[in-house]
């Protein structure tokens, strides 16, 4: 199977603060692909924000299902991450140098969603979107 995640946040800032996550997981359907859509209130500084939202998303994700994912995000910090996340978790959540993987909780948790499907990211920081819109609309109407 093949689908689609896409991942938004209100929070804009370094500094943490409330708002709203939220993830989409699209599967191709004839005549209309399904849909599901999950929102979140958190409290958190942008990049970690969008590392949550993937955690939403990865909750709703069957492992060891071969799945190909594509995932869409804001965030070059989740969409390069994710590159390294098999490598971090072979090492205990360390990183090459040694040194540890910060929000490792929190990877570990996606990496469990994610263990046994195929995956890759793409960041879409600032390009239009019509999912990246409607996201945008659902966060501010939760009250984000």
């Amino acid at each position: 199977m093949q689908f689609d995640v896409y991942l938004q946040t209100n929070i804009r800032t370094v500094r943490s603060s409330e708002g709203m996550i939220g993830a989409v997981l699209e599967m191709p359907r004839d005549p209309e692909p399904v849909r599901r859509a999950y929102f979140e209130p958190v409290n958190a500084n942008r990049g970690t924000a969008e590392l949550l939202a993937l955690r939403l998303a990865a909750r709703h994700i069957k492992p060891d299902q071969d799945s190909r994912i594509v995932i869409h995000t804001d965030s070059a910090y989740v969409s390069g991450s994710l590159y390294w996340l098999k490598t971090w978790r072979a090492g205990g959540w360390r990183r090459p140098n040694g040194k540890p993987v910060a929000n490792a909780q929190i990877w570990e948790e996606i990496a469990q969603g994610l263990v046994g499907n195929q995956y890759v990211a793409i960041c879409e920081e600032g390009k239009p979107s019509e999912w990246r819109g409607w996201l945008r609309a659902q966060l501010t109407a939760r009250g984000g």
